[in-house]
């Protein structure tokens, strides 16, 4: 549960965002780049020099950097400026969508061979050459998660046109349990561990497998969550209480 142990922390250095902020009012674009450029050297410490390193002794958050806050720290200061920024962010990527869709098309055979340049030139084990802290990574995540800010614009617009009501409603469904798609996924991701056992850690048809991998996970989580959400008192589970009426709150 490292996403809670984050979180927790983040909470914790919220007041010293808020600060900053308030203290660079005016020069937010700077702080963006300039937090963008630390997390690329993060990525290339933690790839590069953390391996060979001696962290025995180290705290626990620095040796476990994937449960450390700052380790984080610029996609946080992005999507914190984001939100101060909400209109100029949106004009900026609705007018770019063209590009910034060509760039995630081009990510995607470009991620593909990055592993393996991973695997067999940087001979990196299986599990470091699939890991997030990696500086190509960074710059390829802000381009998918632009993409995503553009498909939540279109839905905004489905909304306020009352437009494909249908999709309107699946989504409203799918919402109520999508905080517990993150808490009962490490089920789906078990039993797809047993599943996938026969299978060589370096194979490179495991690329196939991958999306369907994906669906299985999401759509087993889902109809789990969607079971809980629907069952008295197991709802807590996946974080959805019951107001005094008996019926589901909003969050």
């Amino acid at each position: 549960m490292y996403f809670l142990m984050v979180m927790l922390q983040l909470y914790l250095c919220y007041p010293l965002m808020r600060f900053l902020f308030k203290k660079t009012e005016g020069k937010h674009l700077i702080v963006f780049f300039c937090s963008i450029a630390i997390q690329l050297l993060i990525t290339i410490f933690t790839k590069f020099i953390f391996p060979h390193l001696a962290t025995e002794n180290w705290p626990y958050l620095f040796k476990s950097y994937g449960m450390f806050v700052l380790t984080y720290e610029g996609y946080f200061i992005a999507g914190a400026l984001a939100g101060i920024h909400y209109s100029d962010v949106e004009k900026w990527i609705v007018s770019h969508i063209k590009q910034l869709f060509i760039a995630t098309l081009i990510g995607i055979p470009t991620m593909v061979l990055y592993y393996f340049y991973n695997i067999y030139i940087l001979k990196l084990s299986y599990n470091k050459a699939y890991e997030v802290h990696q500086p190509l990574i960074v710059v390829y995540a802000l381009i998918v998660i632009s993409n995503i800010f553009y498909v939540g614009y279109l839905y905004d617009r489905f909304v306020k046109n009352n437009k494909h009501p249908k999709l309107i409603a699946f989504v409203s469904k799918a919402q109520k349990i999508a905080f517990g798609l993150y808490l009962t996924q490490t089920s789906a991701l078990s039993i797809l561990r047993m599943m996938i056992i026969p299978i060589p850690n370096g194979s490179w048809y495991i690329w196939l497998i991958w999306p369907l991998a994906t669906i299985f996970v999401i759509g087993f989580s889902g109809a789990l969550c969607w079971i809980l959400y629907n069952t008295p008192i197991a709802h807590y589970v996946i974080g959805r209480p019951l107001n005094k009426r008996g019926t589901n709150v909003r969050i």
